[in-house]
């Protein structure tokens, strides 16, 4: 391969941008342990004081005297035509633009605690991992991008000796799921974990549903790109090769690496990115690496998984944002309107409190300072006309006031995603008008089962809630008066980030939520809101959940009937299902058939009282059939009838 890049380079005019190495690869060449195929030989020193060193640049160092890669090189690390096409339609996907959204505004670090490779948590000072996520967000990327910090110093430590934090794991889990362009984790790592407290394992990769939501990414840590061991994948491979989500690049390190060479080329890296936003990360990458030779030692680790020439999914940065008087006011309906779009589409507007600047004690006595940012007061969304919007928005009360606030605007349509953001901006007290005493008006269902008392419900629990108020709904979170509280028998989860206003609206918006670890048996939901003046509303849901049985057809209807013309079938399917249904003469003679995919819960099914030529049937009776066979994991290989006469009378 080596020798096919020098050849190109010295005869081609121009000469090729950079190599793909399609498939994996592993040192057990000859399957002497293992039967994973080899389909591009990793380059792994044998001899030497770096013995068992294994760096993909070794292929693109192609010239004598030459000590850093001629060209960008990247992997794409499949073992078969089967995950090649996988990684090909996720590829095609993010090139379609058909998932274009908001969460490309996004840019998430992630950042270790101070409890690293120390036996006793007196030595545990290891700072530099939220430091240098913390210059990062603050100094690199643009302040019109929405940076998430996810350090694990803001989880408590428990009782046993470095202790695992299984509440961040789930919280990261979570957070990925929802999307973002670039993420970056500095801190510890393996091949199959991140850091030592485990916030991500290999066997949490099918777990990141974030779809066609995919970021570029980047591990600025130990051996989380060690490819080369036979019979596995490390966590770089297993994000890229996921259908479920986890990345569309991923950059990792084969072996050990330094935190402060991490740093720099993790700092290099995006600078190249944000200095020449359509520039492919893998090509940036490289760029990182020429341009931090000095720490080439420890770069040289580092691969490139996936598409080198495919750009990290930033929006345009070039719109504008708009705070009626340059002030935001709690308590009150604020402007924002803006210049976002060029036609017509839709803008997501989030308008977050007052940051704050934090000091952490670390376990061995060092301080960490960061800027914590401040949680969403308003989250909505308004119509582009001709490229502009303005939308009212109320800011509660109960929000951290201070000049560190942040007014963002995402706008989305089918040609362009753009973006921008007052950053900071200040929020003030205002002035409540004193008239509104009442709580959020609140209606609680569980989906499929609206506007059912004392509902029985096989398979997942998903709560629907709508919330209104004329003084909005405050959802900041970190404490009861600030935040939405689901209390399942006795036990509180905080519902505040699944909240969003309708479009349009500063008054009214929904959630949606499945409801976890409920047993069979009866249950009480109790949702609990205030509005963004203080007043309480709690609003309280009975419901049965069962084991998965028969699959149940219930209230089976035909309206109207008898009747001409269009009809409504309607019923109820006690787990997620396809159903058909068949219309026959009373002689047994199929004349029509109707189906679609239906949820557990309510349905319906329209029938424009034709048979399948486009006729009315003459008048009389006829026999419908209702056939469900059950989908998803709710029920196994279930199937479920009904029959009941429907009539026609012609005029």
């Amino acid at each position: 391969i080596r020798e096919l890049v020098r050849y190109s380079m010295d005869t081609m005019d121009p000469w090729p941008e950079g190599l793909i190495l399609v498939g994996d690869g592993h040192y057990d060449v000859l399957n002497n342990a293992s039967f994973q195929p080899v389909m591009i030989v990793p380059w792994i020193r044998l001899e030497g004081a770096s013995y068992g060193d294994c760096s993909d640049d070794r292929f693109v160092i192609a010239h004598s005297g030459q000590t850093l890669p001629e060209m960008p090189v990247c992997r794409i690390p499949v073992d078969t035509p089967g995950e090649l096409g996988g990684f090909a339609s996720k590829l095609l996907g993010q090139l379609s633009g058909d998932n274009s959204g908001s969460w490309q505004n996004r840019v998430l670090f992630v950042a270790d605690d101070e409890w690293g490779q120390q036996q006793d948590p007196q030595y545990a000072n290891e700072t530099e991992h939220t430091d240098y996520c913390e210059i990062l967000a603050e100094q690199n990327v643009p302040g019109d991008l929405e940076r998430r910090k996810f350090y694990l110093i803001e989880y408590p430590w428990g009782m046993e000796r470095h202790p695992d934090k299984p509440e961040a794991r789930a919280d990261l889990i979570e957070l990925f799921s929802e999307g973002s362009a670039f993420a970056l984790y500095m801190g510890h790592g393996a091949a199959g974990q991140i850091a030592h407290e485990k916030v991500l394992l290999s066997s949490d990769i099918p777990l990141l549903r974030n779809g066609g939501r995919l970021p570029a990414s980047m591990w600025a840590t130990c051996d989380v790109g060690h490819f080369d061991t036979p019979g596995g994948d490390c966590i770089a491979e297993e994000l890229v090769l996921s259908p479920y989500g986890g990345c569309i690049s991923a950059i990792a390190a084969t072996r050990g690496t330094y935190a402060f060479a991490n740093f720099e080329i993790s700092r290099a890296l995006v600078d190249s990115i944000f200095s020449s936003p359509s520039m492919g990360v893998g090509v940036a990458l490289w760029a990182a690496k020429i341009g931090t030779g000095g720490s080439y030692q420890n770069n040289r680790f580092y691969v490139f998984f996936g598409d080198m020439d495919l750009p990290a999914a930033f929006p345009e940065m070039d719109a504008e944002v708009l705070v009626e008087g340059d002030t935001l006011r709690s308590g009150e309906s604020n402007t924002v309107s803006g210049s976002v779009l060029e036609s017509s589409g839709l803008c997501y507007i989030e308008i977050v409190d007052s940051s704050d600047s934090t000091t952490y004690n670390c376990l061995g006595g060092s301080t960490i300072t960061y800027l914590r940012y401040g949680n969403p007061a308003f989250r909505g969304s308004a119509l582009i006309d001709a490229g502009s919007f303005s939308l009212e928005c109320f800011i509660p009360l109960q929000a951290d006031t201070g000049s560190f606030a942040r007014t963002q605007a995402v706008g989305v349509s089918n040609q362009a995603v753009r973006c921008a953001a007052l950053d900071p901006v200040a929020l003030v007290r205002g002035q409540p008008s004193g008239s509104d005493t009442e709580g959020p008006l609140v209606e609680m269902w569980v989906e499929g089962y609206e506007g059912v008392e004392d509902p029985v419900v096989t398979g997942e629990v998903l709560l629907e809630a709508d919330l209104s108020d004329e003084s909005g709904i405050c959802f900041l979170g970190g404490s009861s008066d600030r935040s939405i509280l689901l209390y399942a028998d006795g036990q509180a989860v905080d519902l505040s980030g699944y909240f969003s206003y309708l479009q349009g609206s500063t008054t009214s918006g929904h959630l949606s939520y499945a409801v976890d670890g409920l047993g069979y048996g009866a249950h009480t939901l109790i949702l609990r809101s205030v509005d963004g003046v203080g007043n309480l509303s709690l609003d309280t849901l009975t419901l049965t959940t069962q084991a998965a049985q028969d699959l149940l057809i219930q209230e089976a209807l035909v309206y109207p009937n008898p009747g001409r013309g269009s009809r409504c079938f309607s019923f109820r399917v006690s787990a997620d299902a396809d159903v058909t249904i068949g219309v026959y003469t009373l002689s047994g003679r199929l004349i029509r058939v109707l189906s679609r995919s239906c949820q557990q819960g309510y349905n319906q099914i329209m029938w424009d009282g034709l048979d399948a030529e486009g006729d009315e049937p003459a008048t009389g009776a006829y026999v419908f059939r209702i056939e469900a066979v059950s989908r998803g994991s709710s029920v196994f290989d279930a199937k479920a009838e009904h029959t009941g006469l429907v009539a026609v009378i012609r005029e």
